[in-house]
This record gives structure tokens, C-alpha cells and sequence, in this order.
């Protein structure tokens, strides 16, 4: 038979296959696509997965009755957090069968056979804790929103008579799922052979005191401002919706009402080609006096970068941004201390805390008079400052905060510190410190 009737044949018999039929097949059908995914670093959600969210789907509307689409959306979320983590579970028992018990040579430590079987994806472990991590904390907080604590959003309508949505008093506490049998169907603890496997997927990066988080609040609607030459306002976007679950949207440079918005950002990058100044034209854009009323009104208004630089020439915030000292444009992985926690944007970090974020500027160092840098510190305005100072900041300030408090401008880029992969996840908690603070607005 030649080569193309033996592939006209392959597409004819592919067309016909409907996959395995029996649940043995099945089972053995996602196993092999978990390992074969696992070798080219695919780690998507298998069948499994997504059968035992349609599983658990009804049986937790059932057990929690969701009154408003806002409950709804939460339990929602809670049944893709514990299908989520059973997920994990999955993929790390394919990775410790495949890459450890399979290994040839068992005298050899557990992540060494790792490396010899996955080669350049060993990294998968800590892709894995990662995700494991994610949907640990969609649980937790999936459970705080349900247990309608205080700060939190969902609340019943007083005119609307229904059964209390607390959780299950058998699935109160983390790992006791010993309830009804439609919901619970395994621990919420990975299995014995697992839990010192897990203990060898250490990865630094992961270990910050922000983890992922991925619950979406359908009630946030968040807007990234683009001008003409923006380049970080999908690094933005994408934290937002992919990192955090939340609602966000482009505004436009000729946008001229921010209604329906709960929070702006201003993103880094060269805004009309930073002619005259850094800043110095997008201060005239249309949405620059959209975001004066807002912020004016109480709005939280966050510029990064060329975000902080448009915020200063708007006279949002005090001061200037000049040339590098060095006259060099900088770009690396820096520290930064966290000067204050009493801010909308640093609640979920802790004063003197250290993060490591990136810098890319050429115009960062942030100059004013003594007068103003004194009424800075006095009125705890300063946000952020650099452990080593990379473009000779004043006080070696990074970042500064509004009289009122709900205007952020700092140089550092947290949007890209915001995934495992990008070497820090310390950024979040910038943004979640953000999000918590419209949640209680």
C-alpha cells in the first residue's frame, strides 16, 4: 500500500474511532495520554478531570443550594478546585510510577532517576506542586467565600428566604471528607506512597510567601489602560485573568469614562514613544481625566513602569523620573523591601517583607525635593524601596503611594514576577493585596 493510501486509511479509521468504550479502557486510554503529555511537557486536564467535575457539580449545588449567580459561580469554582487537586494527585503518580519505580537502577536518588527518564521537562515536579498549590488555594478560598466571613462579598439577599450556605460540617476543616458519598469519593491528602515523593518537588521559586491563586470573582472588573506604544499591558492583562481569574478588560488611550470599573492599571512601556519626556504626552490622553475623576472618587489606580511615569507628569503622584543615574538602561531581577502594609495595594505582604521582581527602564530614578521626600516617609507613603538601589532613586524609593492611599506607582515590573516559570511569583501578592481590597470596597 503506498504512503498516501496508508494515511487516507489512518484519517478514515480516526475518523470512525470513537475512543475506548469501557471504563477500564477509558482509564487506561487517560493514563497513557497523562504519560505521553508528560513527556512533551503538555500538562493539560485530563478526562478524568473533567468527568468528576460534572460529578461533583450537582452534588455540591445540592449540598450547598446557591442562591445568587455570584454562590453559584463559587461552587462552581470549588468542584474544579477538588477535581483540580486530584488531577495533580494523577500526574504526580505518573511521573513517580514512570520515573522512579520503572528506573532501572533504584539505587540512584529519586530526583536523578527523574532526570534520566524526563530529561529537560524535570521540571514537571514543580509544575505539578504548582498546580497542586493553585487549586489548593481555589479550595480554601472557595470554602472562606461559602462561609460568608466577614470582608467577603457573598451574601444572601435579606428578601430571599433559603437554607444557610455554610459547608457540610463534614468538610469544614481541610482533609476530613468523609461525607456524602455523590461528593466525596477520595481523600483530600495525596496518598501515602506520594506524600515523601512530594516532599522531593522542592522548588524555590515556589516557596515565596504569595502562592497562586485562581478563584474568579465575577463581580471585579478590572482595566488596563493601552496607549499608543504600551508594551506590558497584556503582562497585566494576563495576570489578571490567568493568574487571579479576573475579570479584565482593555481600555483604550481615548476612553473617556471608567464607569463599571473597580481598578485601573497603567502598564509599562514606551507611551508615544516617550517623545519630549517619559510620560510626558500620554498625560494628555483623553482616559488621563477619566482617571483623575476616578481616582478623585475613591478608585484604585495602579501605574507600573512607564504606568508610574504617566501618573507623576499627571500630577497623580509627586515627584519625577529621570535618566538612570549610570545613563544606562537596566534590566534584571531585583529585591525590594516593602516599606509599608497599611495600602491597598501591600495588605497581603508584611513591612520589611523582601520580594524579587524585575526592573526594565532607562528613566527610573525617582528624584523630588527633600521637602517632599520627607512629607513621603512622615505620611508612610513609601511603598516599596530597593535593597540595591539600580538607577540612584532618592532614599532608594521604588515605589510611592497617594495622600489618600489609593494611587500605586512604582517602577518594578510584579506583573512579570507572577508565574513559576518566569522565576518568582512574588508579584502576586501585590495583586492579590489589590483584589482584596476592591472585594471589601
Amino acid at each position: 500500500m503506498s504512503s498516501a493510501a496508508l494515511v487516507l486509511a489512518a484519517r478514515t479509521n480516526g475518523a470512525k474511532s470513537r475512543g475506548p468504550k469501557t471504563a477500564d479502557g477509558k482509564r487506561r486510554s487517560a493514563a497513557n495520554s497523562r504519560t505521553h503529555g508528560l513527556y512533551s511537557a503538555k500538562i493539560t486536564p485530563d478526562a478524568e478531570a473533567e468527568a468528576e467535575f460534572c460529578e461533583l457539580l450537582p452534588a455540591l449545588i445540592a449540598e450547598y443550594q446557591p442562591v445568587t449567580p455570584i454562590q453559584r459561580r463559587i461552587i462552581e469554582s470549588l468542584a474544579q478546585a477538588i477535581a483540580g487537586i486530584h488531577w495533580t494527585w494523577r500526574l504526580t503518580q505518573a511521573v513517580f510510577d514512570r520515573g522512579v519505580l520503572d528506573h532501572p537502577d533504584q539505587s540512584q536518588p529519586v530526583r536523578a532517576r527523574v532526570f534520566d527518564v524526563f530529561g529537560s521537562q524535570a521540571n514537571l515536579l514543580a509544575r505539578i506542586d504548582t498546580l497542586e498549590r493553585r487549586f489548593t488555594n481555589e479550595w480554601r478560598a472557595a470554602i472562606a467565600l461559602l462561609e460568608n466571613r466577614p470582608n467577603q462579598l457573598t451574601r444572601v439577599p435579606e428578601t430571599v428566604e433559603a437554607a444557610p450556605i455554610g459547608p457540610p460540617a463534614e468538610i469544614q476543616k481541610f482533609g476530613e471528607r468523609t461525607g456524602s458519598a455523590a461528593l466525596i469519593t477520595a481523600p483530600m491528602e495525596p496518598p501515602a506512597q506520594l506524600q515523601k515523593f512530594g516532599e522531593r518537588t522542592e522548588c524555590p521559586t515556589l516557596t515565596g510567601t504569595c502562592p497562586l491563586l485562581t478563584l474568579n470573582y465575577p463581580y471585579m472588573k478590572i482595566g488596563v489602560i493601552v496607549f499608543p506604544g504600551s508594551n506590558r499591558d497584556h503582562d497585566a492583562w494576563y495576570t489578571l485573568t490567568a493568574n487571579l481569574g479576573v475579570q479584565a478588560e482593555y481600555i483604550w488611550h481615548d476612553v473617556a469614562n471608567l464607569a463599571g470599573y473597580d481598578a485601573v492599571i497603567l502598564p509599562g512601556g514606551f507611551s508615544y514613544g516617550d517623545y519630549l519626556r517619559c510620560g510626558a504626552i500620554a498625560r494628555f490622553s483623553p482616559v488621563m481625566g477619566a482617571i483623575r475623576k476616578f481616582a478623585a472618587e475613591g478608585g484604585l489606580v495602579f501605574g507600573i513602569c512607564n504606568g508610574f511615569q504617566i501618573l507623576v507628569e499627571a500630577g497623580l503622584l509627586p515627584g519625577a523620573l529621570i535618566r538612570n543615574r549610570h545613563l544606562r538602561f537596566v534590566c534584571k531581577k531585583i529585591g525590594l523591601k516593602v516599606a509599608t502594609d497599611d495600602s491597598p495595594f501591600t495588605s497581603e505582604l508584611r513591612r520589611g517583607q523582601v520580594i524579587h521582581v524585575p526592573v526594565a527602564h532607562g528613566e527610573g530614578q525617582y528624584v523630588a525635593d527633600e521637602r517632599t521626600l520627607d512629607e513621603l516617609e512622615a505620611e508612610d507613603r513609601v511603598a516599596f524601596r530597593y535593597v540595591e538601589n539600580p538607577n540612584g532613586s532618592a532614599r532608594d524609593i521604588a515605589g510611592i503611594l497617594s495622600r489618600e492611599r489609593n494611587v500605586l506607582g512604582m517602577m518594578p515590573h510584579p506583573e512579570d514576577a507572577c508565574e513559576p516559570l518566569m522565576g518568582s511569583t512574588d508579584g502576586l501578592g501585590i495583586f492579590r493585596s489589590l483584589l482584596s481590597a476592591v472585594a471589601v470596597q
